[in-house]
């Protein structure tokens, strides 16, 4: 009966209640590994860290070959920043049951935020083989694998939570960037505009379009995804700086014109725009607004002002480098 409703007060939330009941089983039956495991998890949960400990080893005592106890205890020094100690609790687990995923992980996740990517990674990998369709190990080794400039790999892990979920917005963008970044942008752009026809509300993966299509010098493709941003209402100074620097590269400096001043009434200190403008106004044949742009820069920001008028305009400010 006791055990019936500490189920019960434990579903609805109430463990304190579900603790009293489970304490009630272990005096019954003492000798019951169930019931210790039971009144650790309560315990657990209702905030008794030390009490849930206590049940926990006596769970241990009475089955040591059980990885079970093991395993709560780590995850509880875990959540209360007792990493060392929660590494041996999951190390204990995993040697009596090498197949311990929820071990496998956690131990993972703890090297991981140490610092120690190598074995990390390893676990990781552990992990999906355990669990071929596990996000968060995936996700991981995209990142770690990222971090040490290894993009095929990462590209490859990203690639594998795509497969599971097409949706996943996370991962499509990751696997971009990664194929991007190794070289293989076309794909890169494939994986986004496939992405945009499941999910056309996605503002992240248009920004993305948009950086790799600049870094590619696709002047005419990155002008499209800005004037998207644009549209979606999505854009900010940078974004209109960038459409008024590839309007002007594309011969329409009227337009580039309006972006730019978008830019600098979004933020009237943005140097860059400023000094921008004051090119795009001197080829349009205002050299007085033009000169009122680039002082405005130098007052915004002196240093890429100044810096970028002494390297770059030797025979004056209103001409292009």
């Amino acid at each position: 009966a006791h055990e019936a409703l500490a189920w019960a007060a434990a579903e609805e939330g109430r463990f304190e209640e579900a603790e009293r009941h489970c304490e009630e089983c272990c005096a019954l039956n003492p000798e019951r590994f169930e019931n210790w495991v039971n009144l650790g998890v309560c315990r657990q949960k209702s905030g008794h860290a030390a009490e849930a400990m206590e049940a926990y080893r006596r769970a241990s005592a009475l089955r040591p070959s059980a990885p079970e106890p093991y395993l709560q205890l780590g995850y509880l020094q875990q959540t209360m920043g007792q990493a060392a100690e929660a590494a041996e609790q999951y190390q204990m687990a995993l040697k009596l049951d090498p197949e311990c995923l929820e071990a496998t992980l956690n131990l993972a996740i703890l090297h991981d935020q140490a610092g120690q990517g190598e074995a990390a990674e390893e676990l990781y990998q552990r992990a999906t083989v355990l669990d071929p369709a596990n996000r968060t190990a995936y996700l991981a080794l995209g990142r770690l694998r990222a971090a040490r400039q290894d993009y095929p790999a990462a590209a490859a892990a990203y690639g594998e939570c795509l497969k599971a979920d097409p949706r996943d917005e996370e991962a499509a963008l990751h696997l971009a960037l990664c194929l991007h970044r190794a070289g293989r942008s076309a794909e890169a752009n494939g994986i986004l505009t496939r992405f945009l026809q499941a999910s056309p509300g996605s503002i992240d993966a248009v920004r993305l379009l948009a950086t790799i299509a600049l870094e590619q010098g696709q002047r005419e493709e990155a002008l499209r995804w800005h004037l998207v941003l644009i549209e979606r209402g999505e854009a900010g100074p940078e974004v209109y700086h960038n459409a008024g620097l590839l309007s002007d590269e594309l011969n329409a400096p009227e337009q580039a014109l309006e972006y730019l001043r978008q830019s600098v009434a979004l933020d009237p200190e943005f140097g860059e725009a400023l000094v921008t403008m004051g090119h795009v106004l001197d080829e349009l044949g205002k050299p007085e607004q033009a000169r009122e742009c680039w002082s405005r820069a130098v007052e915004a920001n002196p240093e890429l002002a100044a810096g970028y008028f002494l390297e770059t305009r030797g025979a004056g400010p209103g001409e292009r480098a």
